[in-house]
């Protein structure tokens, strides 16, 4: 692993054009999945996302699925398919459970649950491990119902965006107008930002129910320490930097902030192109970025009376990184959007999420994408 990786958070898969600029900075993303794929269909040589095909983006899933695996999958493929009769019932109750304390007898989460795994009835010393079996089969069911829920989102926002872009064309020839005459290279831009309006992004609360599940499957997996995280959700975001002043008795620092193109293709394909263009032309400068990734994400608690930035203002890969991206990825063609960088001394990620075999690494880098 790489000390200049970087895991991905809360988001289980990425499939969007608004994240593959990460791909840019980081040698490889991480992310976790709720479910292990195959072992026949799980070789990186055959896996259909071209990303993970070619080593750019690596999926972990911790406490993997197992014997369970076909079964939970039947039931995600209810909810998506069906959404009817008991599916629903279930999609509904998990998003409530992971928002709402249980109450006293509330059991209907768990006894679905526990008829799908065949563990209803046993006592004593099996309920603590049926006990975590319920919270991670649940926080799977979270986060496959979120993916979901994205991607429907997604499809219906580019379902409007060409309706209204066949509503504007039908309008300007009733009145004898040209179409709107666009240059070729202003489209993905132009379509990027009409989704992204049209996109009906989850609430604060929502995001927090998301970011307790994917934690729940973090805290249980047996996972690298990556000193580097990486949300595109502020909300999300928050919640670690709360749980960090809480423990360190003072905020994280704010240490800097650098741009990314907004877009950087009209698909996964063209996307990947243009990622591995850069890669290959600007290879120095990626070395020398993540240098000062790894030496900021290095930096002990009691050094950080000096000082510390990130990009380093004034320092020259600072500003080659503002002219690469000037040069391949222009502003007017492929947008901006800006990440906010924060060093969180004294503490690793496992600690701030409390998770019990925290490792030894006391450094932690959040990034935060706007």
């Amino acid at each position: 692993m790489n000390t200049h990786d970087t895991l991905y958070f809360p988001s289980t898969v990425i499939s969007s054009g608004s994240q593959y600029p990460l791909f840019l900075l980081f040698p490889q993303i991480h992310i976790l999945q709720p479910v292990e794929a195959e072992e026949n269909d799980g070789a990186t040589a055959e896996h259909p996302d071209i990303f993970i095909k070619n080593g750019f983006c690596q999926a972990h899933t911790p406490c993997p699925l197992g014997d369970s695996r076909l079964r939970f999958l039947h039931l995600i493929g209810d909810i998506k398919d069906r959404k009817d009769d008991y599916a629903a019932q279930l999609s509904g109750l998990t998003m409530a459970a992971m928002s709402a304390p249980r109450q006293r007898g509330d059991d209907t989460t768990q006894e679905i649950i526990s008829s799908l795994l065949g563990t209803q009835g046993i006592k004593d010393e099996q309920e603590k491990k049926d006990a975590v079996i319920h919270a991670l089969w649940q926080a799977r069911l979270v986060l496959k119902i979120a993916e979901i829920l994205d991607h429907e989102e997604e499809e219906i926002a580019e379902q409007l965006s060409l309706l209204d872009d066949r509503e504007t064309a039908l309008f300007r020839q009733l009145h004898g107008e040209e179409p709107e005459d666009l240059e070729e290279d202003e489209l993905p831009l132009r379509e990027l930002l009409e989704i992204r309006d049209k996109i009906n992004h989850p609430s604060a609360s929502v995001i927090r129910n998301r970011f307790r599940a994917w934690k729940q499957l973090f805290v249980a997996g047996d996972l690298p320490e990556w000193p580097i995280w990486t949300t595109p959700m502020s909300e999300a975001a928050d919640i670690i930097l709360e749980q960090y002043e809480v423990l360190q008795g003072k905020p994280a620092l704010q240490i800097g902030q650098f741009a990314l193109p907004a877009s950087v293709g009209q698909d996964q394909q063209e996307a990947f192109e243009r990622i591995t263009s850069f890669r290959s032309s600007n290879a120095d400068l990626l070395a020398r970025l993540a240098v000062d990734l790894t030496a900021v994400s290095s930096v002990m608690q009691d050094e950080t009376e000096t000082e510390v930035r990130f990009p380093r203002e004034g320092a020259a890969v600072s500003g080659e990184w503002s002219q690469a991206m000037l040069k391949n990825f222009p502003a007017e063609q492929f947008g901006r959007t800006t990440v906010t960088a924060y060093l969180l001394p004294g503490q690793s990620f496992s600690s701030i999420l409390g998770k019990k075999e925290a490792g030894p690494t006391d450094r932690a880098l959040l990034l935060v994408g706007h």
